[in-house]
C-alpha cells in the first residue's frame, strides 16, 4: 500500500462497493422470492400505473406473463367488469395514485383474463410509500371461487 497515494482508499472503495452490490442483490432476490411465494395474485405498478412486477398467481389469473406485461398500463392487463351489469369497472390503482390510500372494489367484480376466462375476484389496491412519497402501487386480488384451484367463473 502506497500511503502517499489513493491506492489504499480506492481498494477499500471497491471492496465497500462490492459488499453493497452483494447486499442489494440479496435483498432483491429475497423480495422476488417473497413476491412469488404469496398465494394471492399481486401486481406492482410504478407511479404512472405501469406494471413493474407480478407474481405467478397474477400471471395465471390474467393469462399474461410478466415479461410481456412489464411496462404496460395496468388497465391493459387487468381487465375488470361488474359481474351483474358487464360494465367496465374503474381501475382502483388510479384512485390509489390520486389519494395515496388503500382502495377496494365492489363485491361483484369479474376479472377477464387474456383467454376470456372470467374469475370472481376480491380486490384491493394499496400505495407503497417511502418517506411520505408514493413510489408505486400494489394490486392484490383473489379468485373467490378458487383460491387454490383455477376453475373459472361461468
Amino acid at each position: 500500500c502506497d500511503w502517499s497515494s489513493d491506492v489504499c482508499s480506492s481498494d477499500l472503495d471497491i471492496h465497500e462497493k462490492k459488499l453493497l452490490t452483494d447486499k442489494i442483490a440479496i435483498n432483491a432476490e429475497n423480495l422476488a422470492v417473497t413476491l412469488h411465494s404469496i398465494g394471492d395474485a399481486v401486481i406492482v405498478t410504478d407511479e404512472k400505473g405501469k406494471i413493474t412486477n407480478m407474481n405467478p398467481v397474477a400471471e395465471k389469473l390474467c393469462g399474461r406473463r410478466l415479461k410481456t406485461s412489464k411496462g404496460k398500463p395496468l388497465s391493459e392487463v387487468f381487465q375488470i367488469v361488474n359481474a351483474q351489469t358487464g360494465e367496465k369497472v374503474v381501475n382502483p390503482v388510479k384512485e390509489v395514485l390520486k389519494g395515496k390510500k388503500i382502495v377496494g372494489l365492489a363485491n361483484h367484480t369479474l376479472l377477464i383474463s387474456r383467454n376470456r376466462r372470467r374469475y370472481h375476484i376480491e380486490d384491493s389496491a394499496a400505495p407503497i410509500i417511502k418517506n411520505d412519497e408514493l413510489i408505486r402501487s400494489e394490486e392484490r386480488r383473489v379468485g373467490k371461487e378458487c383460491r387454490s384451484r383455477w376453475s373459472p367463473y361461468h
